[in-house]
Formats: C-alpha cells, structure tokens, sequence
C-alpha cells in the first residue's frame, strides 16, 4: 500500500486544487465576475462537471475498495460437487468405513 500512497494522493491532489481553484474563480477573464464565471457556456457545464466528478471519486473508491479486498478464494456455494468430493465428506463424517470407501474410490478414479 505505502507503495502506491504518493501516487493516489498526488492525483487526489491535482484532481481537487484545478476544482477548487475554478470553483473561486481564479481562471478565466475578470477573476470569475459576470458572464465570463460560466466560460460563456452557460449553466449545463457546471453540473455535467459536478457529476462527472462524483462518478470519478466513486470509481476510485470502488478500485481501491476491491484492491485492498484482494479477490475471493472460496468456491461459488452453487458450484456441484464431484462423485469423489462426496465420497471423501461421507468418509470423513465416518458414514462409510474404510474399504468401502477405497472400493469406491477405485471404481469412481479413471
């Protein structure tokens, strides 16, 4: 993780100052004041802009999320089960003795 940390907080970084900045109206002509605060686009940008923002921070949750999690090693519980799987649970729970079960296991084994 710490391998990876300067380089998610430097792109959290560039992604929030540029906002932020916009968003106190340091860029564009007059400092922000009159027609010029919207970029002569009118309002649609402004929300498009704020969705497409919390679409981009829900992602990167996301990822970090299932990063961290790591991927799931258990088997689906839907997953059927072979002849000798069921073989070896009733041998193990003591439901058969120990040359049926090698009888059987010789007859299922290719």
């Amino acid at each position: 993780m710490k391998k990876y940390s300067l380089p998610i907080a430097t792109l959290f970084f560039a992604l929030l100052f540029p906002a932020q900045a916009w968003a106190d109206g340091a860029f564009g002509p007059g400092g922000g004041d009159g027609f010029y605060h919207m970029w002569g686009g009118g309002m649609i940008f402004g929300p498009l802009m704020m969705i497409l923002f919390l679409i981009l921070i829900v992602m990167a949750v996301v990822a970090i999320v299932r990063w961290l999690g790591g991927g799931s090693t258990m088997p689906p519980a839907n997953m059927p089960k072979s002849a000798l799987n069921i073989l070896d649970e009733r041998f193990a729970h003591g439901e058969i003795e120990q040359d049926e079960y090698e009888s059987r296991k010789r007859t299922l084994s290719p």
